[in-house]
């Protein structure tokens, strides 16, 4: 199966498989980020707080209502029913409502007990009760944390919280409880709850804190969750997270508490109103009773026998009907006027008494009043808890002003009805009248008191039968929310995520350093190994020369049994068989080039120049790079004298040949650095020297400057015999070595080779050499010496 590439930004085509090798190369890195980054996930998982979702249930109950043509007539958005069955999520996450509930539980006071590591909230906290002196305005000092520490049964001390100071020296001045005690300028008392009786609770520092209500009530509000169930569902449900399942569990079920007598209250709010008012106008009824029941006995005592006739009994009963039917037109008007006084006020009150409580059984006058105080109870909520300008608020005030206006229009057609019947009832009151004036004086002034007197206990006794109505309309009343499931832990701690800690720790741990070798790998663009001389270009290979890891250039000299020094000998082979063409009467010139500096032409030309000595060749080195002359430092030559000298026609050659002190190799240096290095190559004793050198030395090496960089070794590489390209692993690049393959398709190069330097073997076999691994060579058999930790960690080969 063909092997998968794929070409990267530099034109190139990756190999995964030379990717997988890096890979394995630095395992140690890929091992090490992998160990970091799940150390850190477990010290997340241990030291982290542990948060638990705590959840219940809550039904809302739809109010029925069965349709009639009245609310067919006013079928609109003012007074569809439920008109705020939506609005009990925002409802239950109101900031008064939470405030409430906050400061029922306690939770403005917190208790911790500091660790090593992290600080730990105690709950239900300690059997204590901090008050403040409201009497003189002073509140607990909100916002501050305090250290405290309970002495004895009597005694207490406590400090402000400063996080690196002692926690209590001794010096600090002893309380009792229930004195009143200065603290962040507030006075406040602290006193024992029943059950005080905890010993192993002494001498133990506590930190106490203590949280402003509102903050509190917000924290709750942003991590309260209230969503349907499912939609068209009337069931909540509600939930919350927290370090205390015990804490949050306590929160929902008060909360869930207070919400139901809320809306029972406001349940209850009507008939409570109601009863007030009847019992207002029984007051004054009751006082203008008195009087006529006074009034009624005094002329029974003055007039003794005095009775009513059949024909006045008659006309008694008559007008009696008549005028209990004016009073409850008198009090409908009543509470017209009731009601059209509060709209004209512009007053938004919650506190209407519905009509239907007085008999006034209009279907459609009953709606509006009750759709406008649910408008203005749901204001009145989200008031506190948003807003001016919340669109909610607007468009509600826009529904009440609407709403105000069509109940004042029903009120002013009740208007018109009722006086119509009001003159329908004066007419026959009025022909019952003329009736009664036919009658003795005595019956007509009897009939007149017993007539105010029915009239008023009537109306009395009618006031209080809606009285007992309303009271037991109040007694009966139930909520419309309730309890299907009560608040319990759902489940384990769902912070912190242990396995997703783990996971994304992994992830992390193996994903950045296989992504940072990765990006390494996709944007290398230097050549790596024979397989890239062959994509790039058509060169012929010499051979391959291994890493010096010695800070010496003449490995060959000083160390002739290494893997270095065979594959300089190696090298030499080869080049025979390049040059086995050649005229063998004479000495052999072989030029060494490269694309720029720092690629290794002298460190070859030093150790390829040795490996020939060895076989008894004669061997001179000519330092061709004039402009920076260097080769003579490696051998402890001097430069006073070279190339440049020679080729200027200031020396003799015999005088600037220098021999080493390797037997059969000698050098020529660059000699002083001329300014015109170029010229003096193409010249005429250039020529001349490489004609003498032939026929004087067996090998000629010319270590010449940088092909890429001067035109020096264009100028030589005609009068030799063979021409090695040196190139260094993971340090020459692909576009240089494109250019050089240019050259030579255009003829530009000719009988040239590479040499491809300083490649570093792996383990993983990614490299090249001739034996490694086997003891053969010295630093193999260095390399069994190697034992324990530094064997194992030596990548290097």
């Amino acid at each position: 199966m063909a092997q998968q590439t794929q070409v990267n930004s530099t034109g190139q085509q990756l190999d995964y498989k030379r990717y997988l090798f890096l890979v394995l190369r630095y395992w140690y890195v890929v091992l090490i980020s992998l160990l970091l980054f799940l150390a850190w996930a477990y010290y997340k998982n241990k030291y982290s707080p542990r948060t638990y979702q705590v959840a219940m249930t809550l039904l809302i109950k739809e109010n029925q209502g069965q349709e009639n043509s009245a609310a067919m007539l006013f079928s609109n958005s003012l007074i569809k029913p439920n008109i705020n069955y939506y609005n009990e999520p925002y409802l239950l996450k109101a900031d008064p409502l939470l405030g409430e509930v906050v400061q029922k539980l306690g939770f403005t006071t917190s208790y911790y007990l500091q660790g090593n590591i992290k600080t730990t909230e105690i709950y239900p906290g300690l059997p204590l009760e901090f008050i403040a002196d409201t009497t003189n305005g002073f509140v607990l000092p909100y916002g501050s944390t305090f250290w405290f520490q309970i002495l004895n049964s009597r005694q207490f001390q406590i400090k402000d919280y400063v996080e690196d100071e002692p926690l209590f020296s001794g010096a600090e001045p002893v309380y009792e409880f229930g004195d009143w005690i200065k603290l962040k300028d507030q006075t406040l008392q602290v006193n024992k709850r029943p059950g005080f009786t905890s010993p192993e609770a002494y001498h133990q520092a506590y930190i106490v804190r203590f949280n402003n209500p509102g903050s509190i009530a917000a924290e709750y509000a942003s991590k309260l969750n209230i969503k349907w169930v499912e939609e068209g569902a009337a069931v909540l449900s509600l939930s919350t997270i927290g370090e205390i399942p015990e804490k949050e569990i306590r929160f929902l079920q008060a909360l869930a508490k207070t919400y139901i007598e809320k809306d029972l209250t406001r349940k209850n709010q009507n008939a409570s109103n109601t009863i007030g008012f009847i019992s207002d106008q029984l007051a004054q009824i009751g006082d203008s009773l008195d009087l006529i029941e006074r009034r009624l006995q005094t002329f029974k005592q003055e007039n003794i026998g005095v009775g009513l006739g059949d024909r006045a009994n008659v006309l008694f009963s008559k007008l009696q009907g008549l005028e209990q039917e004016k009073n409850l037109t008198v009090l409908k008007e009543k509470y017209f006027d009731y009601i059209s006084d509060h709209i004209a006020k512009g007053v938004e009150t919650t506190d209407f008494i519905v009509p239907s409580s007085l008999d006034i059984s209009d279907p459609v006058l009953n709606s509006l009043i009750e759709q406008l105080v649910n408008l203005q109870l749901q204001k009145e909520e989200l008031k506190r808890s948003t807003q001016a300008s919340n669109p909610i608020l607007i468009t509600l005030d826009e529904r009440i002003s609407d709403l105000k206006q069509n109940l004042l229009k029903s009120i002013e057609a009740q208007r018109g009805s009722i006086d119509i019947s009001r003159k329908s009832i004066n007419r026959e009151i009025n022909l019952v009248e003329r009736d009664i004036r036919q009658l003795p004086r005595s019956e007509r002034e009897f009939i007149n008191i017993q007539r105010v007197y029915k009239l008023s206990e009537s109306l009395y006794n009618y006031l209080l039968e809606k009285r007992a109505e309303a009271s037991i309309t109040k007694a009966s009343a139930t909520s419309d929310i309730s309890i299907v499931n009560p608040p319990k832990q759902v489940s384990g701690a769902i912070t912190p995520d242990v396995k997703g800690n783990y996971t994304k720790s992994a992830i992390f741990g193996l994903g950045l350093p296989l992504g940072f070798l990765f990006l390494l790998f996709y944007f290398n663009n230097k050549v790596q190994s024979k397989e890239d001389l062959a994509k790039y270009t058509s060169i012929p290979l010499l051979g391959v020369v291994g890493h010096n890891p010695a800070n010496n250039n003449l490995i060959v000299t000083t160390k002739p049994k290494s893997a270095i020094a065979e594959s300089f000998r190696g090298v030499r082979s080869n080049l025979n068989f390049f040059t086995s063409s050649t005229n063998g009467s004479s000495g052999k010139i072989f030029l060494l080039t490269s694309s720029i500096s720092g690629e290794g032409k002298t460190f070859c030309s030093i150790n390829l120049a040795s490996v020939f000595t060895y076989s008894g060749l004669k061997t001179v080195i000519v330092g061709a790079d004039m402009r920076k002359p260097k080769i003579f430092q490696d051998f402890n030559l001097t430069n006073d004298v070279g190339l440049s000298n020679y080729l200027a026609g200031v020396s003799k050659l015999k005088e600037i040949i220098q021999p080493t002190h390797i037997k059969n190799l000698y050098v020529i240096s660059g000699g002083i650095i001329p300014p015109n290095p170029a010229e003096l190559l193409q010249g005429e004793r250039m020529a001349a020297l490489m004609q003498q050198l032939r026929a004087e030395f067996d090998i000629v090496i010319i270590d010449s400057p940088p092909h890429g960089l001067v035109t020096d070794s264009l100028l030589l590489m005609p009068a030799v015999d063979h021409t090695i390209f040196v190139v260094r692993q993971n340090y020459t690049t692909t576009t240089l070595l494109k250019n050089v393959e240019a050259d030579y398709a255009n003829g530009r190069l000719k009988n040239i080779s590479i040499l491809l330097n300083d490649v570093k073997v792996s383990r993983q076999g990614y490299g090249y050499g001739y034996g490694y691994g086997y003891g053969y060579y010295e630093e193999d058999e260095d390399n069994t010496r190697r034992k324990g930790l530094a064997g194992l960690f030596s990548f290097r080969r």
